[in-house]
This record gives C-alpha cells, structure tokens and sequence, in this order.
C-alpha cells in the first residue's frame, strides 16, 4: 500500500512502511481479530464507536 501524497499527508516524511511480507496471513498460525463496537460515553452522553483486537482463540465462554 502507497502512502497518499494529499491533504495533510503531503507534510509527512514516511520513512520506513510495512514491507509487504508482513501483510500476508501465513498458513498454520491463529491471528488475533479486530472488532468494531459501540459503547455508551457517559461523560459525553453519547454512543462511540471503538476497535478492539481479541486475542486468537477468544470465546466469551472462557473465564
């Protein structure tokens, strides 16, 4: 993936990018998986939107 070069981007001097290997799933191994949720912001009265990453293997079910 390209850094973009517009907006803001434009000021930023990327040095060092995620090289492309480290963006493939490889076979045999568990990886961790990103949720989007909601919850309820009390000081702001207002519903947020939030990512959270779950460890492999997560299950409500395990305590």
């Amino acid at each position: 993936m390209e850094v973009p070069t517009e907006g803001y981007m434009s000021k930023l001097d990327v040095v060092n990018t995620c090289p492309p290997e480290a963006k493939i799933q490889k076979s045999g191994v568990t990886y961790s998986k990103a949720e989007k949720i909601t919850y309820h912001s009390y000081s702001t009265n207002v519903d947020r939107k939030m990512n959270i990453i779950l460890p492999a293997n997560y299950t409500t079910e395990k305590k």
